[in-house]
């Protein structure tokens, strides 16, 4: 199976909500200053090959669970795939987003991705019938609140990285030579392309030019330890076809004390963090 074929244009709903709603309250994106998700959560990331599977959608979604939640442990690309998957391979953005939403993210303990510890086949991804109860019932405290519909323009993108910590790319690719190196390029025209989702988790400036950074799939062979950089000449010419990104995302939490005036506990620190609030611990 060819590299980058997983990936399913959405069919554009009106109901989505536009990350362009919360970007109006948020400052423009410091590209002299950047962002980078392995300095903000401290650890680099796990890089993934998915193989002649085309699961690159529970390949990206599963990285953007453990970003969000990167004190856990690793999550299960197969736990995703395997039930947004569609007829023929590949899965659409929208339906990963509400999958992690109702369903969650599943620990690749307990659903691993790899196949005898080797890269997965299509078979072995789409297979549903050997993922135990338990990774559902483990799944459920670690589900998404919300997503968003990002613009496809450099700006919106890097807004998007820093304010969710990330966001996926539905992005068009060519055997061009390119696609193995640290910057693929775009081509003049998008005929005999195919399609790809990646996570993206850094904006900066190389050479004076603006860069999306994006985890690929493919293994660590692929671009810069598997990072690679696209930038405003690829994105602006439609090789960026769609964008996701998960908002307002953090691990579901019991709250076991009722929380009153002059508490000072982690619970008070719980419910400022989902207040979006400063996280003293002091009610």
């Amino acid at each position: 199976m060819e590299q980058g074929t997983g990936a399913i244009k959405d069919i554009k709903d009106k109901r989505d909500y536009q990350f362009k709603e919360i970007a109006k309250s948020l400052p423009p994106f410091d590209w002299d200053k950047g962002y980078d998700i392995e300095e903000i959560i401290g650890k680099k990331l796990k890089v993934k090959d998915q193989d002649g599977s085309s699961s690159c959608g529970g390949q990206a979604w599963a990285t953007y669970g453990q970003v969000l939640d990167p004190d856990s442990e690793e999550k299960s690309a197969k736990f995703i795939y395997s039930h947004t998957n569609a007829p023929g391979g590949g899965s659409a953005g929208r339906t990963n987003c509400e999958f992690v939403i109702k369903k969650g993210w599943g620990d690749e303990s307990k659903c691993p991705s790899y196949e005898n510890g080797e890269p997965p086949s299509e078979a072995f991804m789409i297979n549903k019938t050997d993922i135990p109860a338990e990774a559902f019932t483990d799944a459920l405290l670690d589900k998404g609140l919300s997503y968003a519909n990002v613009g496809s323009n450099i700006e919106d993108i890097a807004q998007a990285i820093k304010a969710n910590k990330g966001c996926i790319l539905g992005i068009a690719g060519k055997n061009n030579g390119t696609w193995r190196t640290k910057f693929p390029k775009p081509e003049p025209s998008l005929v005999g392309s195919w399609n790809h989702w990646v996570y993206a988790g850094k904006a900066l400036t190389i050479g004076g030019k603006k860069y999306i950074g994006f985890i690929n799939s493919w293994g660590e062979s692929t671009g810069e330890k598997g990072w690679q950089y696209i930038g405003e000449d690829y994105i602006k010419n439609d090789w960026v076809w769609s964008v996701w990104t998960m908002v307002y995302n953090f691990p579901l939490f019991k709250f076991t004390k009722t929380l009153k005036f002059g508490m000072i506990n982690s619970e008070v620190k719980e419910l400022q963090k989902r207040l979006g609030v400063i996280q003293t611990g002091f009610f």
